[in-house]
């Protein structure tokens, strides 16, 4: 978790001109029957919102591919296209799942 967070949080920072990048941590807990049980598991739910550039509907559906940049990240000449792939893949070994929700010009929640 915490590479995805360094990639997530990296990513908010690197395309945002103004503004600021969040980090949002929420817990689900899932209960057994009985009242007075502990929790039987914790969900954990991280946001990671900026107020960066946003990305393009045009580009959201090749945006977890590997080696393929938003047009951001090609004018940044920074990373690989790498990242979002490899934090998907991560999350997705540990029972998660990763989405996004953008605005182009008003930034982007992951």
């Amino acid at each position: 978790m915490r590479q995805v967070l360094i990639n997530l949080l990296g990513n908010a920072i690197k395309f945002t001109q103004a503004g600021g990048a969040i980090l949002r941590v929420r817990t689900k807990q899932d209960k057994q029957e009985v009242s007075q049980s502990p929790p039987t598991t914790c969900t954990l739910h991280f946001e990671v919102e900026d107020t960066g550039p946003g990305i393009a509907a045009s580009e959201l559906e090749r945006l977890f591919k590997p080696f393929v940049q938003t047009e951001a990240g090609r004018k940044s000449h920074e990373g690989t296209g790498l990242g979002l792939t490899i934090s998907q893949q991560f999350v997705r070994l540990m029972g998660g799942e990763i989405a996004v929700s953008t605005t182009l010009g008003h930034g982007t929640i992951f």
